[in-house]
């Protein structure tokens, strides 16, 4: 209901196309600097082989690319309400349909309006409703995080990489994150957007899923970070959906580590460049998959690389929650990023109340 008012709003203002051209250049820029930033990490702090230890394990049935890509919609529309859960994009492409035919004759069209306005305002305040239950349910999860941290026995094999990871991430978080959104973003003290995305992405880091977190974009976008709802409904899920950055980075350096431990020799820069490209495509087959994205990423470029090692990401099995929640941690960060300069740029951020 709100991205079909929003798109309705932005085409009234003449703003339709002007946002939809900033995510369609911002995306990929966000995707390519965060797999550029992983890609040297690796490069410059060499980290060591992990050991490859033989389990047996149960097989993973884990889709292929275009699985991935058959999956994006369904054979029957109806199905998106009672059954895959990564199917966010039908109902977004549904949405955007309604919102274009809103246009038409308003003697037609303005019931159906006001019948959607209604229920995005009603919605959002069952959003409200939620997100306090939901918080107090934060803890649960924590705990939930803190059990698997004790039930990893091997975890202390990944340790290098895990802090790697954390490194990279809040250098991207409290540095360059920042820098971008003071210099693009009209040069405003930036930290205060990032004490307001804290929240959100302690969401992204418990729950591990990119879908779980959107409730809370949309409720602390416009308390925290003024984007109104005919930039934030919209913006958000697309950037959840495509803007996989932080699940790209995670991939990137994961399949390095990958790289090295089953090689006795040093990586050539052609491998480098290899698993940054690799990584950065994967990264967009990814939109129906908001919860397992890193390791199905892996078994992607895993099956790309070849050479046998097809299966070689399941020496990282064990540390897969946390990889997951680092780069659902930072996916979250950048929809937030992109959301707030969308809104800036288009000059549609509402004013603070005095």
């Amino acid at each position: 209901f709100s991205t079909a008012l929003a798109v309705y709003e932005l085409w009234l203002e003449t703003k339709l196309h002007q946002a939809g051209l900033m995510l369609t250049a911002t995306i990929p820029l966000a995707s390519l600097l965060t797999v550029v930033t992983g890609v040297l990490g690796v490069l410059i702090l060499q980290p060591d082989r992990v050991p490859i230890i033989i389990k047996e394990t149960d097989p993973l049935a884990l889709p292929t690319a275009l699985q991935l890509i058959e999956q994006l919609f369904p054979p029957n529309m109806f199905a998106v309400f009672v059954s895959n859960a990564g199917y966010l994009l039908p109902l977004l492409v549904g949405a955007f349909l309604v919102g274009l035919a809103f246009h038409y004759p308003k003697v037609h069209a303005n019931p159906s309006i006001e019948l959607f306005d209604s229920l995005s305002r009603i919605f959002f305040r069952i959003n409200y409703y939620i997100i306090e239950a939901m918080i107090i349910g934060l803890g649960a999860l924590g705990g939930f995080r803190m059990l698997q941290l004790r039930g990893s026995s091997d975890l202390d094999l990944f340790l290098e990489l895990l802090f790697i990871l954390i490194g990279l991430f809040l250098v991207l978080a409290i540095v360059i994150y920042p820098a971008i959104l003071y210099f693009l973003g009209g040069r405003k003290n930036p930290f205060p957007w990032l004490r307001g995305a804290i929240l959100p992405m302690v969401v992204g880091l418990l729950s591990g899923d990119t879908y779980f977190t959107l409730p809370f974009l949309y409720r602390f976008g416009r308390d925290n970070h003024l984007v109104p709802r005919k930039i934030g409904s919209p913006t958000y899920s697309f950037t959840m959906m495509f803007a996989r950055s932080g699940t790209a980075m995670v991939i990137a350096v994961s399949f390095l580590v990958i790289l090295q431990s089953y090689s006795s020799l040093e990586l050539t820069l052609m491998q480098y460049l290899w698993v940054l490209g690799a990584s950065f495509g994967a990264s967009f087959l990814l939109i129906g998959v908001p919860a397992m994205g890193v390791l199905v990423g892996l078994s992607l470029i895993s099956q790309w690389y070849g050479q046998g090692l097809e299966e070689g990401f399941l020496i990282l099995l064990p540390a897969a929650p946390f990889l997951i929640a680092i780069g659902v941690t930072l996916d979250t960060l950048t929809s937030s990023l992109l959301t707030t300069l969308v809104a800036r740029w288009t000059k549609l951020e509402m004013k603070p109340a005095k």
